[in-house]
């Protein structure tokens, strides 16, 4: 509930401001008089309307993807961290995701041993970011996730279901 509650409020709090400054632009170029009693009931009424729909229809998704893949009380954050573990190394992770992939952008670092992979856009998210990181040498990873689009604050789970193909295709491997 805290968590639905945090992430109600990040998201009110984005989409009121992004619709209060168009608004306020709004008025000004169409000469219409502005009073603050106004702009805050439009932006109160817009940003709690958004917020109650989308913000359901995002936990929604997210809790769907989370009964597909057996997965239980799934973050509900854009942001995602997970962890693995895997008999394969950085590099031969990074072979077999080059050459069998959905992904837009697969890099490694061969000094660190960082896999960096990007997702395009798609009807739900701007795209994502994902670093796949090793922990020492025990072949311990750990898989994060974030939006390419700072702003982003729900994308009706789909850093989270990339997180988990991710994951399933890395165990997959070995």
């Amino acid at each position: 509930m805290k968590q639905l509650l945090k992430l109600s409020l990040k998201y009110f709090l984005v989409v009121a401001i992004l619709y209060g400054i168009l608004m306020l632009l709004l008025d000004m170029i169409t000469g219409r008089e502005i009073t603050v009693n106004a702009v805050g009931i439009r932006i109160l009424i817009f940003g709690i309307g958004m917020t109650l729909i989308l913000v359901s229809f995002h936990k929604y998704q997210v809790r769907k993807i989370a009964s597909k893949y057996a997965v239980e009380n799934p973050a509900l954050e854009v942001r995602q961290v997970r962890k693995l573990s895997s008999k394969l190394s950085p590099a031969e992770i990074y072979d077999q995701l080059k050459t069998r992939s959905d992904f837009d952008k697969i890099t490694f670092d061969t000094r660190t041993e960082i896999i960096n992979i990007k997702t395009g856009f798609s009807g739900k998210s701007w795209g994502d970011r994902i670093t796949i990181s090793p922990k020492k040498r025990d072949y311990n990873y750990k898989i994060t996730i974030k939006p390419i689009f700072p702003l982003t604050v729900i994308d009706f789970g789909q850093s989270f279901e990339n997180i988990l193909k991710l994951e399933n295709r890395i165990k997959s491997l070995g």
